[in-house]
């Protein structure tokens, strides 16, 4: 690459001195350009390898986890998140979790993302989601704002409400909720 940059500079140094032709000079510009695109790509390829060599030396931690205790562990946790409706609390995390029930926070990764296909925030997510819907279907909800369901659902603040709902969703809770009064 440098080798190239080099030569290219020389010769465009040659051709100013010898009042060579502006085409030339774009073109060598222009091989210039695809050669450093083409090492830029070369590079990005090559750390994105190095980095899921990482990952895979990472879960590793998933094969010591049984498919049975890994299904164990995932009822565990939906029964704890669940029944004492912990996914409320904003400030609940995995590594509360993993220890409430004894256990680290790579299993409790390792159990979400085997059972689940998914991560753990994503799992707490969708528990927080399934909730809120379900407040903003509720007559007996019509008179909070979709913010305050969205916080008491669990979420840190509205943005990451509206972030979350409209990614699961395709539309805003307030959409949600006038689609859902017409539909009843």
């Amino acid at each position: 690459m440098l080798l190239w940059f080099a030569l290219t500079l020389y010769l465009l140094a040659l051709f100013n001195k010898t009042g060579c032709a502006s085409g030339v000079r774009s073109i060598i510009l222009s091989a210039f350009r695809f050669q450093l695109r083409s090492s830029c790509i070369t590079f990005v390829l090559t750390m994105t390898e190095k980095k899921n060599e990482g990952r895979s030396a990472e879960r590793v931690y998933y094969n010591k986890l049984t498919p049975e205790r890994a299904d164990a562990l995932y009822i565990l946790i939906l029964q704890k998140l669940t029944e004492e409706k912990l996914y409320r609390d904003s400030g609940y995390t995995a590594a509360r979790l993993a220890e409430e029930l004894g256990t680290n926070t790579r299993y409790i990764s390792a159990a979400v993302a085997l059972c689940s296909g998914g991560n753990y925030p994503a799992l707490v997510n969708s528990l927080r989601l399934r909730d809120a819907c379900r407040m903003l279907r509720s007559p007996r909800c019509a008179a909070m704002t979709a913010e305050e369901i969205g916080l008491l659902a669990g979420f840190a603040s509205r943005q990451a409400f509206y972030i979350a709902f409209a990614r699961v969703h395709g539309c805003t809770p307030k959409e949600y909720r006038k689609q859902s009064t017409h539909r009843l």
